[in-house]
Parts: C-alpha cells; sequence; structure tokens
C-alpha cells in the first residue's frame, strides 16, 4: 500500500470518526442509552482502524528513512 493511499485512509477514517463522535455526542442529549450504546461501539472500531492505519503509515516512513541513512553512509 502506498503512501499516498495509506494518508487517503487515514484522513477517510479520521472525518468518519469525527461524524461519529458527532453522531454521539447528539445521541448523549437525547438520553437515548441504546443509540449511545451502538454509536459508541462505532466510534470505537474506526478509532482502532485509524490508529492501525496510521501505525503502518509511521511504519513505512521508518523504513524509508532508514533506506535514506544507509543511503547517505
Amino acid at each position: 500500500m502506498s503512501n499516498s493511499t495509506q494518508a487517503t485512509d487515514l484522513k477517510s477514517l479520521f472525518y468518519t470518526t469525527i461524524e461519529q463522535m458527532n453522531v454521539l455526542e447528539q445521541a448523549i442529549k437525547g438520553s437515548n442509552p441504546l443509540a449511545v450504546k451502538d454509536k459508541a461501539l462505532q466510534l470505537a472500531k474506526s478509532t482502532r482502524k485509524a490508529i492501525v492505519c496510521q501505525h503502518k503509515m509511521i511504519e513505512g516512513l521508518e523504513k524509508r528513512l532508514d533506506k535514506a541513512e544507509s543511503a547517505n553512509g
């Protein structure tokens, strides 16, 4: 997976996470416990995906940095 694709995926996940946070906030304000639970689970899943994607991007950047440092001696 290219860095560009990973960045696009991560950006999309962040927007999804923000949107889900807003929906969760509205569910909390509406005091519907089932809706709050459902939205909280969705938020947890998208946050986890974003963190994993970000971790993969960091690993890729570290590998590129190591290669660049090796090439420069």
